[in-house]
């Protein structure tokens, strides 16, 4: 039978391997949880990179339709029998479209496609006392 010194050197030894073991399954758990919260972060951060591309490419192509607007009714006014056109513009595809009114009133509507994404844009245009007057740009 083992005397009192041995008893407590042998469970001091069990009771450090056992400590031993349980910091280590805790340092596991506190390694994987940091891991997941990695990866959570990128997974965040690439759908926000994602989003942000999307409203980029959606302004550009607004931008593009509104400046097509502004040039349908330079033409017009040059031109007074202009109905529109559709434009090639990159990837993108524009159509403009001038409708009358009554008169010389005429409603300018653009639609520009690119992929899935569409923008369209309008404004009108009416003559009165020998002048004419746009509208706002407005989108549609």
């Amino acid at each position: 039978m083992p005397n009192a010194n041995q008893r407590i050197a042998r469970s001091v030894t069990t009771c450090g391997t056992a400590t031993s073991g349980q910091t280590a399954i805790v340092m596991v758990m506190i390694m994987a949880i940091i891991a997941l919260i990695f990866t959570q972060i990128s997974v965040i951060n690439l759908n926000l990179l994602s989003i942000s591309n999307e409203r980029v490419s959606g302004e550009a192509l607004h931008m593009k339709a509104e400046g097509y607007l502004e040039s349908a009714a330079l033409r017009y006014l040059r031109d007074i029998s202009y109905t529109g056109e559709t434009v090639n513009d990159g990837n993108a595809v524009c159509t403009v479209t001038v409708s009358d009114i009554g008169g010389l009133n005429r409603d300018f509507d653009v639609v520009c496609s690119e992929g899935s994404r569409s923008r369209h844009v309008g404004m009108d245009v009416t003559y009165s006392a020998g002048a004419f007057q746009f509208s706002k740009q407005e989108k549609r």
